[in-house]
């Protein structure tokens, strides 16, 4: 997953679907999360408890936790965080077109 690169990247402007394909087609490194881009994901964006990271990182290192699994709870909260985010823009939007229409 490269920001340079706009079929890998997952912009705030994706519908949700289109970047759950983009999570769901990114390449991954089992057993090493230090090198993962969906671990980083969850370590910089979407996993604010320590203990769950460390439990993370501890299950994917040896295995016990999916790359398949990690992808799925990934597009889950992406899902989440898109719809909240396009919701809060496009109504920033509304109210910013009737300020510049007053």
């Amino acid at each position: 997953m490269s920001s340079s690169i706009p079929e890998t990247a997952v912009y705030t402007t994706d519908s949700p679907e289109i970047a759950t394909q983009k999570i769901k087609k990114a390449t991954h490194t089992p057993k090493h999360p230090e090198r993962c881009p969906i671990y980083q994901y969850f370590f910089f964006l979407f996993e604010d408890s320590d203990s769950r990271m460390e439990r993370r990182n501890r299950e994917c290192s040896q295995g016990e936790l999916k790359c398949k699994t990690c992808k799925s709870e990934l597009a889950e909260r992406l899902t989440v965080f898109l719809e909240k985010h396009q919701n809060a823009r496009e109504q920033m939007r509304d109210t910013v077109n009737n300020m510049l229409e007053s």
